[in-house]
């Protein structure tokens, strides 16, 4: 219990340190949030009020301490750029990049283990010289290049090869404002989740399958393996008792580390498909520099990513006896 309370306590404090060094590069960063927001006939004095009513006159040591007191209590503070409660503006956010990112997660898990097994059952082969040449090929492709090939593909693409209209997938956008029927409305939504999914799932899986094949390899050249064989196992026995129970905890920690993917999804790829999710809100703060949006959403961020790497360290040993002590 004492060691759950010191790291609960580590990572309340390194969440506080990631969002006070967030909040000062904010204020050492040029720029002026309220010269954005003054009209085009506003002069000095009406700048000057405008920074007293957004709390952006005090220095920023005031403002610091305000902007945590208020998070002490729950309250995000209010969007400069919207006039909109931070909260409100991550409540609208959060199910679209959840939905997003738990769909992809769930995709690149299953397809990354699978090549990675794959690879490793055929270790140094040509076919396994190959795959490792595609994900590599894929995983160092920019995600928003591999967005922008999915659009064109879903557009121009489709329709140069002269596919029906059903076969054609919705490039951007969550949903077609035109169904109205609810069972018409989900197929819509899904048909809208196709590529935004398939494109974060396709350099996660390449990840998942190198790191897997990997400790798939590794775990393959245990004792334990050879041991089963000499004792009359089969070789896929031995592979599905052994060499995957001494794999599974070093994949269980690469998925738990890519659980903030979850909630943070891609900035990238909800920017090009248009998905108005935690990526997009962020984008929008960043270039209209709405201070508490950026922040509330950095404090979501280093709560998920933080508190990912706290289940990883508690699962662990659940999985793998030899890290209990």
């Amino acid at each position: 219990m004492t060691h759950l309370a010191r790291r609960i306590g580590a990572a309340l404090l390194l969440v506080w340190l990631v969002c006070t060094l967030t909040f000062g590069l904010l204020h050492l960063a040029p720029g002026d949030a309220a010269l954005l927001l003054l009209p085009p006939e506003g002069d000095a004095a009406t700048l000057a009020r405008l920074r007293a009513s957004l709390g952006l006159d005090a220095p920023v040591g005031v403002q610091y301490l305000r902007w945590m007191g208020s998070v002490a209590t729950g309250d995000l503070g209010t969007s400069l750029a919207s006039g909109r409660p931070v909260r409100t503006l991550l409540a609208e956010a959060l199910p679209i990049s959840i939905g997003l990112g738990v769909a992809s997660l769930a995709l690149t898990v299953i397809v990354g283990v699978l090549v990675g097994s794959v690879q490793a059952r055929r270790a140094g082969a040509p076919a396994d010289t190959a795959i490792t040449l595609a994900t590599t090929t894929v995983y160092a492709a920019p995600t928003f290049w591999l967005a922008l090939a999915a659009v064109a593909a879903a557009t121009s693409g489709v329709a140069a090869l002269g596919l029906p209209p059903a076969l054609r997938l919705p490039a951007f956008g969550v949903r077609d404002p035109g169904v109205l029927s609810a069972s018409g409305a989900t197929v819509d939504v899904l048909r809208h989740a196709i590529l935004p999914v398939c494109v974060l799932a396709a350099t996660g899986a390449a990840a998942v399958a190198r790191y897997a094949r990997a400790a798939l390899v590794e775990a393959s050249r245990a004792d334990a393996r050879r041991t089963a064989l000499a004792k009359g196992v089969s070789a896929g026995e031995a592979w599905r008792r052994h060499v995957s129970r001494l794999a599974w905890p070093s994949i269980v920690t690469l998925v738990a580390l890519s659980l903030p993917g979850v909630v943070g999804g891609s900035v990238f790829v909800e920017g090009v498909f248009a998905w108005p999710g935690m990526g997009k809100l962020l984008l929008t703060a960043v270039a209209q520099r709405d201070t508490p949006v950026i922040l509330g959403a950095t404090l979501a961020y280093a709560t998920a990513v933080i508190a990912a790497n706290l289940t990883a360290d508690l699962v662990l040993p659940w999985l793998d006896p030899r890290r209990r002590a």
